[in-house]
């Protein structure tokens, strides 16, 4: 099964006053080895369908890419503290961060 990270997670491991930072930084590490993801031919169409349910604008846009391009490769699942993503049906959210 294939997955997908987060840019907050990212943006976590990168900031030495959040709590969360040294969680953040092993989790990334441990998925050093994984790889890209990219759009394809489609994508518009994939991301027009992700985005038909409610408007997307401002911070949402990045998400509304990402889930296109997730659903695009058939991802299922999105690694991610952000709630925002909930929005996309198709996901199955885990956040490391929180608990089990």
């Amino acid at each position: 099964m294939s997955y997908s990270v987060d840019a907050n997670l990212l943006l976590y491991a990168s900031d030495r006053s959040s709590p969360h930072r040294a969680a953040a930084a092993r989790f990334l590490e441990s998925r050093a080895e994984d790889p890209d993801l990219a759009e394809d031919e489609g994508f518009l169409d994939i991301y027009r369908a992700v985005t038909e349910r409610a408007p997307v604008r401002g911070n949402l846009v990045p998400d509304a890419h990402l889930g296109g391009l997730l659903r695009q490769h058939g991802v299922g699942t999105l690694y991610t503290a952000d709630s925002d993503f909930r929005r996309f049906d198709f996901l199955k959210l885990r956040n490391p961060l929180g608990p089990s």
